[in-house]
């Protein structure tokens, strides 16, 4: 097991995985960033939707009002 430590060729192997787990932290940080925006952006449209709501309910009551209003 020693041996492959002094091997010539050991510090690029050691290199090569130090920069692929790297990588693999990155994108994994990466994902989680975009899970959360994503997230975030849902709840904003959730939010956005009942006030969308609330504002049909009472629109459509006054279209209603006015109406009966009109037909008086």
């Amino acid at each position: 097991m020693t041996e492959i430590l002094f091997d010539k060729n050991a510090p690029y192997l050691l290199t090569a995985y130090v920069v692929f787990l790297t990588g693999l932290l990155l994108y994994f940080l990466s994902l989680r960033m975009r899970r959360n925006s994503i997230e975030r952006d849902r709840q904003v449209i959730e939010q956005i939707e009942q006030e969308n709501a609330v504002n049909n309910a009472v629109n459509n009551a006054m279209d209603n009002a006015m109406d009966k209003e009109v037909q008086r």
